[in-house]
């Protein structure tokens, strides 16, 4: 698909080969199947179905270690199964396909496979979990969005995902607000439309500036002042598309209101089958502070084209919330001294002493005193993993599969469990000099959220998300002081 030349813009090469396409076995992983496939007709790109098996936790005995061999196998099988479904469905649209299966944490293998196999997007789909369940729990989305330097195509499908069926792009929209960043997609906006025979819609869209300002108990009259400013933003976007082929089909719209909330509500009522956005690529706690209109629109159901324009050496430099730190490093923000435990420790006492002390993890160590894993408050609750021979999730409480009924025996039982039999092994740990930019990576990578701080194998400290929260949230606000917005 040959490129546009937009000399004003920062271009964004995109050599289309390949779209990988992130599966776990659910309908809701499959929703990106379509437009995958619809984004792979129009360019010419093949599908690259991937899937991962999480590894499973090992326990300290050889049963323990052979009972997670076999669970991995058997979910490998049931992967194996439903690529070769997917396969078949993406065939019978006319598209190469390919499908791999690898062992390993979902967001690395990804990156892994999306470097290694050289892809130009990655189109998946996500529940959906707004700012503070992403910054809790993490999300691969949210991850590959930012970590990625390759366009990520982000589809959030209905809670009961429509069985499969092909996607046209027929209406693209790309939403402009005047800047360089989103202008920099319009590249390959254009060809994507282009190639689709679609018609390619630039929305601008502007809140009402004298909403508000009027007294109480009377009828504003600012309609002159409205006027001028809507009529200021169509003479943008009618620059924008004198710039683009004449002979592809454009439509200029300037919409008032809140930005997400009028292009979700836009695009749903035209029915746009592809937006294309550029984002920061901001992190999630950079995104929980400052907003995100990409995140918000994604969030709305509106499948969007996420790209994140390579910034200019000067534009690297600017600051951001982590860079209004410099030189902050994990022994200025650790709690210390480290509240730990030792292996043969009760699971009771271990509650009883985060209890006591308000801490959300401790780490857990020898005689030594040297580090061998870690408890948090998660480990002492139900978590949803996958079943053996399906799709579907069902919960755990320390190694065992519950019911609601079976939750308080299980409690009571595992009061007298040592913290061995539950720790997190091996640790993810920092030292003391490690920057504050490197343990936020860190936690979003792995989804933790908690680190212990290590001197010579043994912990003298621990930083939580809470600490790098209350760092982020200062610095943004000395920042951000008299912004409108991220």
């Amino acid at each position: 698909m040959a490129g546009v030349a937009l000399s004003h813009l920062r271009s964004i090469p995109v050599q289309w080969t390949s779209i990988l396409t992130p599966l776990d076995g659910s309908p809701v992983a499959d929703a990106a199947l379509p437009y995958a496939v619809a984004l792979a007709r129009v360019s010419g790109a093949s599908v690259h179905l991937f899937a991962v098996v999480e590894r499973q936790p090992r326990g300290l005995t050889e049963r323990s270690e052979q009972v997670a061999a076999q669970i991995e196998e058997a979910r490998r099988q049931a992967l194996a199964e439903h690529l070769a479904v997917a396969s078949a469905w993406v065939r019978e649209q006319d598209v190469s396909v390919t499908a791999e299966i690898v062992v390993g944490e979902p967001v690395d293998e990804i990156i892994a496979a999306a470097e290694r196999e050289g892809v130009s997007a990655v189109a998946i789909a996500t529940h959906g979990r707004s700012g503070l369940d992403r910054a809790a729990m993490g999300s691969v989305a949210d991850k590959l969005i930012r970590l990625l330097r390759r366009p990520v195509l982000v589809i959030r499908p209905p809670y009961y995902p429509p069985p499969l069926r092909p996607v046209s792009l027929q209406r693209v929209m790309v939403p402009l607000d005047g800047s360089e960043l989103a202008e920099a997609v319009l590249p390959l906006a254009v060809d994507l439309a282009g190639a689709a025979g679609a018609r390619l819609t630039l929305v601008r869209v502007e809140p009402w500036h004298t909403e508000g300002l009027a007294p109480p108990g009377t009828v504003p009259e600012f309609t002159r002042q409205e006027e001028e400013a809507a009529a200021e933003v169509r003479a943008y976007l009618d620059g924008v598309r004198a710039r683009l082929p004449q002979e592809l089909p454009v439509e200029v719209v300037v919409l008032r209101g809140r930005p997400a909330d009028t292009l979700i509500e836009y695009a749903r009522y035209e029915r746009i089958d592809l937006t294309v956005m550029s984002t920061h690529g901001r992190s999630g706690l950079g995104r929980l502070l400052l907003g995100s209109v990409a995140d918000r629109v994604i969030r709305g159901g509106v499948p969007v084209l996420l790209v994140r324009p390579q910034p200019r050496p000067a534009e690297r430099a600017a600051p951001s919330a982590m860079a209004a730190v410099p030189g902050t490093r994990a022994r200025d923000i650790m709690t210390a001294p480290v509240i730990a435990v030792r292996e043969d420790t009760s699971l009771e006492d271990v509650a009883r002493l985060m209890l006591r002390h308000n801490v959300g993890a401790v780490p857990v160590i020898d005689g030594q005193g040297t580090l061998r894993g870690i408890i948090t408050e998660a480990d002492f609750a139900e978590r949803e993993r996958g079943i053996p021979f399906s799709a579907y999730r069902a919960p755990q409480l320390f190694g065992r599969w519950v019911s609601q009924r079976d939750v308080e025996a299980i409690y009571a039982a595992a009061r007298s469990l040592p913290a061995r039999a539950i720790m997190s092994t091996p640790v993810l740990t920092v030292t003391e000099d490690t920057p504050v930019k490197e343990i936020l990576d860190l936690m979003l990578r792995h989804d933790v959220t908690h680190l212990p701080v290590v001197r010579e194998g043994a912990p003298v400290g621990m930083v939580s998300r809470h600490d790098l929260l209350r760092l982020v949230a200062r610095a943004a606000g000395e920042e951000t002081a008299g912004a409108t917005g991220g």
